[in-house]
């Protein structure tokens, strides 16, 4: 992430350009740069990467997002994200939608359509998927 962001991703990029952020602001780029940019646990540390080391620490947040998304693609519960405009907001409980419609699936199952800054939490371990906020079953809204 130098000073040259003309290679930056961005959402000329492609048709649908969704960004899974885990490591922002250190070895990734904190503000959004996708059509749909998700902040996981807020977007920087990830729960189950704290370590002695510094460099596995942030590496293990950086790269918490392949398991991540690798569990999205069967997942029954689903890794369900609230539009919300910053960590703030989502952190003090603030970004309540009007309907369950305004939900969003992270990963392989994302809708095309969606456009946004999201936020949402995991588990620390396997599984890492919380399911649709405020319910215990799978649910499609």
């Amino acid at each position: 992430m130098g000073t040259n962001r003309s290679h930056d991703l961005d959402p000329s990029d492609a048709h649908f350009v969704d960004v899974i952020h885990t490591g922002a602001g250190i070895l990734g780029q904190w503000g959004p740069n996708g059509h749909a940019d998700f902040y996981v646990n807020g977007g920087t540390s990830q729960p189950g990467c704290l370590s002695a080391s510094l460099i596995k620490t942030l590496s293990c947040d950086h790269t918490k997002v392949t398991p991540y998304f690798i569990e999205s693609i069967n997942s029954k519960t689903g890794f369900w994200a609230v539009p919300c405009p910053n960590r703030i907001q989502y952190n003090l409980g603030l970004c309540v939608p009007n309907s369950d419609k305004e939900y969003v699936l992270m990963g392989e199952h994302v809708r095309r359509n969606a456009r946004g800054i999201f936020y949402l939490s995991t588990n620390a371990y396997k599984p890492y998927a919380q399911g649709f906020p405020g319910r215990k079953a799978p649910y499609v809204p």
